[in-house]
């Protein structure tokens, strides 16, 4: 992926985008900011900067799986509260495949990971989702 002259002057914005895949053909999608990929929309809900990181240690013979957690508000989706499309439904998101995207100045978005739903959690009105990375 090419910056051409915004490496040079700073001006380079990423969003990230959150594709949750569940039963049924629902799929839930989150950003940073609001956005449009291939005709489906991101909410722009994400209120965390969630990192990446995996480690392999070859002297060792070791590894350390990344993961990420996002922070999301209870907010109204599709007529309802979130929190009840992902807890009151028979629709199931938990270890369902999640794809991370990245956008960088509103060009393509490229896959920079897939993860597994490995747990969500509500604290008042926001809800945490956490991942760990997906392996076959």
């Amino acid at each position: 992926m090419a910056f051409g002259s915004e490496i040079k002057l700073g001006n380079i914005s990423e969003n990230w985008l959150f594709e949750i895949a569940g039963t049924s053909s629902t799929t839930l999608r989150f950003a940073f900011s609001d956005y449009i990929d291939s005709g489906n929309f991101y909410h722009g809900v994400i209120s965390n900067k969630p990192s990446i990181r995996e480690s392999i240690n070859l002297k060792n013979s070791t590894s350390r799986t990344s993961s990420l957690s996002i922070s999301i508000p209870d907010f109204n989706y599709k007529g309802k509260p979130v929190s009840q499309l992902i807890w009151g439904t028979s629709v199931y998101f938990i270890n369902r495949v999640v794809t991370v995207k990245s956008v960088v100045n509103q060009q393509t978005a490229v896959v920079i990971g897939y993860f597994r739903l490995n747990e969500v959690t509500q604290e008042s009105n926001t809800i945490s989702l956490s991942m760990a990375s997906h392996r076959p």
